[in-house]
């Protein structure tokens, strides 16, 4: 099934739109080339630089293999009528930019750095070994900054991106966007990063004035810090009202062991996430998989005044999380909170394996107009479900859940606005919260480190939930099946006995009708691994309407 890349994202619906590349010329870089040859197969160029400086939009740069020590900066661009500009290895072999022995230069610009340009494409490299002890240096594989449109890094493999000072800074992907004109089109597609040391910064950063981007299809393992980070309020755009990522995507990624607590610059603390939003607005996170981080998935705003806000979480995996399993809100009083954030459909497994009391949901200060429902929580043998150690939550809505724990419903802890519950019917009682909720264990194929969080046929979470409750754009489960396949939705993040949608079923509703129409023609035109593109020619026109209504009316 094809990926769906060209929808309203968010709460605030802003559209992303990715053209079709055109056909241009192809250019050659070999290690035995000389940058005063033509660029072809049979006279390469020596340098990716050199590529980088003079070829005209629409361009295929093709790396052959081998090692390259250079920090490219781009200083080309493609656009909508030629085509993106893209840089690639070789068919069949293996570029690499290796960073042994290369001196991370003062200025953050990275083996490729994007600044203020358009239509750019990396794809397929190695970036690996560049390594800094200096706290003013920050090592980064892909950079990009100032305004840009229609910048994809896709399948791009980034390991061993190193800071080793405790007050240093390190990113596998770093977007910083610090214009007044936004970066938009972003994607960042089937990358792997792992191996990072990274200091106080993340793998995978999207900071300041990014209004549109998909995260979709990535790797992000064994790293000390954050793996996918979308940031707002640290002054990276020049005005305070441009300076947060927003209207994204954050798609079928997999996350795991994400741990703080060698990293010199926590001082022995487990503070990681695994997927964060920090002062972002109107995000979707759909069907990922986080495992083994410090904290799943995290909402909040690490600047006072300011919150992370319209986003929804659904149909994520977290399971063995050292911390938390789902945290909304601020980790103090004088930082920023949490507000109109939808929790649904997630299926959060024996989380805070530290025994640190913060269970499976945390909710932490400043959380508000907050909606938790559809979820399966199973929390550990320290049986905390939910935890709440400040007193600044208001308008929260915690229902139609599946809660369980081995010790029992009695043994099940909570707490609400700083006030704790011992036992399932207290909690009901005590909050009012979770009236429709049901306590028992919710039928998982397996337990254990490794859990497979599919439910048996026995399961009482099938059609356990509420279909109403579901947003929008969650039509598929964490398999991409139909998310509605009996009577109702199931409780958690698979939907039992489901099937993939059909051709044409774009809304994931079971049937081709006038709510896929609109969707094909909201994208109409020139789009990039669309669903809606049927027929695969990377656009939209009337011979995918043509498929569309000869399915009309048909599952």
């Amino acid at each position: 099934m094809k990926r769906r890349t060209c929808k309203a994202v968010g709460a605030c619906g802003l559209t992303l739109w990715f053209a079709a590349p055109v056909a241009g010329a192809t250019f050659v870089v070999a290690p035995n080339g000389n940058d005063a040859n033509p660029g072809t197969i049979a006279q390469p160029w020596k340098t990716i630089q050199h590529a980088a400086n003079v070829v005209p939009s629409g361009s295929l740069v093709e790396v052959r293999a081998g090692i390259y020590k250079e920090l490219v900066t781009v200083t080309v661009s493609g656009n909508a009528t030629a085509g993106p500009v893209v840089f690639r290895p070789f068919p069949g072999e293996v570029a690499i930019f290796d960073g042994t022995g290369v001196t991370v230069p003062n200025a953050d610009i990275g083996f490729f750095f994007i600044d203020g340009r358009d239509w750019i494409t990396i794809e397929g490299f190695e970036f690996r070994n560049l390594t800094t002890a200096t706290a003013a240096r920050t090592p980064i594989a892909i950079h990009i900054r100032g305004a840009a449109e229609h910048i994809t890094l896709r399948d791009n493999l980034i390991h061993d991106i190193t800071t080793t000072n405790a007050n240093g800074n390190a990113h596998g992907i770093a977007i910083y966007a610090d214009a007044v004109a936004p970066v938009t089109s972003l994607v960042l597609d089937g990358n792997e990063i792992h191996s990072c040391k990274l200091g106080s910064s993340e793998a995978m950063a999207i900071n300041g004035n990014v209004d549109g981007f998909l995260v979709i299809d990535n790797l992000v393992h064994d790293c000390d810090n954050i793996g996918i980070v979308m940031i707002g309020g640290e002054g990276t755009a020049p005005q305070p009202a441009l300076d947060r990522a927003r209207n994204g995507r954050v798609e079928n990624n997999v996350v795991f062991t994400i741990d703080s607590l060698a990293n010199p610059a926590y001082g022995g603390e487990r503070s990681a996430d695994g997927i964060y939003v920090d002062g972002g607005c109107c995000i979707e996170i759909d069907r990922n998989t986080v495992h083994h981080a410090n904290l799943g998935i995290e909402i909040a705003s690490e600047h006072e005044g300011l919150y992370s806000e319209e986003v929804v979480i659904t149909n994520n995996i977290v399971h063995g999380c050292h911390v938390a399993g789902i945290s909304l809100g601020g980790y103090d009083t004088n930082v920023g909170g949490a507000r109109l954030v939808t929790v649904v459909n997630n299926s959060l497994y024996r989380n805070d394996s530290d025994l640190t009391g913060s269970g499976e949901l945390m909710l932490q200060d400043d959380v508000s107009d907050c909606v938790v429902r559809n979820n399966i929580l199973t929390a550990g043998t320290q049986a905390v479900i939910v935890s709440n150690p400040f007193t600044h939550t208001q308008n929260v809505v915690i229902n139609n859940n599946q809660h369980h724990t081995p010790a029992g419903a009695a043994a099940a802890l909570y707490a609400l606005n700083n006030v704790e519950y011992t036992g399932f019917a207290a909690w009901q009682s005590g909050t009012g919260q979770d009236a429709a909720s049901h306590f028992g264990s919710p039928g998982f194929v397996a337990g254990g480190v490794s859990p497979d969080l599919h439910l048996k046929p026995s399961s009482v979470c099938i059609d356990a939930g509420l279909t109403s409750l579901l947003p929008g754009t969650a039509g598929l489960d964490r398999d991409g099946l139909l998310r509605v396949a009996g009577a109702s939705v199931d409780r958690g993040a698979y939907e039992f006995g489901s099937v993939a949608p059909g051709l044409g079923d774009l809304s994931g509703d079971g049937v081709v009708d006038g709510a896929d129409l609109a969707l094909l023609l909201g994208v109409w035109g020139a789009c990039v691994e669309c669903a809606e593109d049927f027929d695969g020619d990377g656009s939209v026109t009337s011979a995918d309407l043509a498929i569309l209504l000869g399915a009309w009316s048909a599952g």
